[in-house]
């Protein structure tokens, strides 16, 4: 009996889990603990009765209390096996959303790029003018007309190529040479190269075609290395177009049509780039190191021979921009020069119409170096090294026997240091020139001449 009790205390307080039921357990225990009191002083009837009631009672308790325990965990394992439902169902609702997402997005970037590549590939010529527009506008600025082949531009401009044929007075040394020109009016005006009829006792203008005609020197000049023929009895002349140089860009497409060594050649043509649309060529005199002029000049790639002086240099359209004068050297090849047509054409109109060539007009092709109105040899002065001056023009501050010792910040040594220092300056310029004198050191502000 009393290890039933014993267990039965185990089980009610092995079930107890709130306030009240500690209280009756508390309770109950206080009248085991009597009961066994009771139970050892041999009061067995008694307790008997008691102890069976209440461990009846107690027993009912704890199995209530052992199935509200069971219902409880029961409840719980459900909640959480619900909860956890419930999460995996947001989980794969999330995913089922991002899946459909991403193949959306996919199908939208597709369509698009489709119809990008469509557009592109329907309108290819527009879009390209639209990305790069700058490269027929940078080769037609200047032409205002089409752009033609190489074929049609001989078509063109071949028949108002001229040979021009000189034959030198014996006073010269005699011989003969050839060069080139072109037609610039229908009643016979030509233009070509001072160089190529200068101290001609007779010139013959060749047209295409084998047409020979005497040609007579209306004016020549040169400085700008400009010449003027004019043949009569011809008609049906092919007259040149005149374009302007004043638009040419380095990398333009141009042609030259000249008649190169020997009258055989006639008509020959050449192309290649602007290599530079303008360009300061210094010209010295012959056997000296002294500067003569410096031209304005196109450097052109399209080769440039022995007899293609006096000819148009001519541009995509077939217009004339330039005339070549010479090249550089004859074992370059490659490096040729031609006069702006801007500047040819006005030194051009005064000499037909018989105007005088102002050094305004000739700017255009060439500019006279600036010149102090001197003379002077390398001479020393009281310790000092300058320049002596030996001859004047008259028309300076400067004076015979004069002993120039700097010039601006440049020291004068020798008469290449003058010259050096006027190759860079222009005329009209001012310098100041410090000088020795009768035993005064002086300076002075001289304008540079021409």
């Amino acid at each position: 009996m009393r290890k039933r009790l014993v267990r039965t205390r185990k089980r009610i307080k092995k079930n107890i889990g709130g306030k009240k039921e500690k209280a009756v357990y508390e309770k109950e225990n206080k009248k085991i603990n009597d009961a066994n009191k009771e139970f050892e002083s041999d009061s067995l009837v008694l307790y008997e009765r008691g102890e069976l009631e209440a461990v009846a009672e107690l027993e009912s308790e704890a199995e209530t209390a052992e199935e509200m325990e069971t219902d409880i965990a029961e409840h719980t394992t459900t909640a959480v096996q619900s909860d956890d439902g419930s999460r995996e169902g947001i989980l794969r609702l999330v995913c089922g959303f991002v899946v459909v997402f991403s193949l959306f997005s996919a199908v939208v970037i597709t369509c698009f790029a489709f119809a990008v590549a469509t557009k592109y590939r329907e309108e290819p010529v527009k879009d390209a003018a639209a990305v790069i527009p700058e490269e027929n506008t940078d080769r037609e600025h200047h032409t205002a007309g089409a752009v033609l082949s190489a074929a049609e531009i001989y078509s063109k401009c071949v028949d108002f190529t001229v040979s021009v044929s000189v034959e030198y007075s014996s006073e010269l040394g005699g011989g003969e040479a050839i060069g080139s020109g072109f037609i610039i009016s229908e009643d016979g005006y030509i233009a070509t190269a001072c160089h190529v009829v200068e101290g001609a006792q007779s010139i013959t203008v060749t047209l295409q075609g084998g047409r020979a005609y005497e040609a007579r020197a209306i004016a020549s000049d040169s400085m700008s290395d400009i010449a003027l023929l004019k043949i009569d009895g011809a008609d049906g002349l092919s007259v040149a177009e005149l374009g302007s140089s004043s638009s040419l860009k380095a990398g333009d497409t141009v042609y030259a049509i000249g008649t190169p060594t020997a009258l055989e050649y006639a008509g020959t043509m050449t192309s290649g780039e602007v290599s530079a649309p303008e360009r300061l060529l210094s010209v010295y005199r012959e056997g000296v190191k002294t500067l003569q002029k410096k031209l304005r000049v196109i450097q052109t790639s399209a080769e440039v021979n022995r007899g293609s002086s006096g000819c148009p240099l001519i541009d995509v359209s077939g217009r004339v921009v330039g005339m070549v004068t010479m090249r550089l050297g004859a074992d370059v090849r490659g490096v040729g020069f031609a006069l702006p047509i801007d500047g040819v054409e006005a030194v051009l109109s005064a000499m037909k119409e018989g105007r005088e060539l102002s050094e305004s007009l000739l700017s255009g092709v060439v500019i006279k170096p600036a010149r102090l109105g001197i003379q002077c040899v390398a001479a020393e002065y009281n310790g000092a090294y300058g320049c002596r001056v030996e001859a004047t023009d008259g028309a300076g501050a400067l004076k015979v026997g004069d002993v120039i010792v700097q010039i601006d910040e440049l020291l004068v040594t020798r008469p290449s240091d003058i010259e050096r220092l006027l190759e860079v300056r222009v005329p009209g310029e001012s310098v100041r020139v410090t000088l020795f004198r009768s035993g005064q050191r002086l300076s002075f502000d001289i304008v540079l001449g021409s």
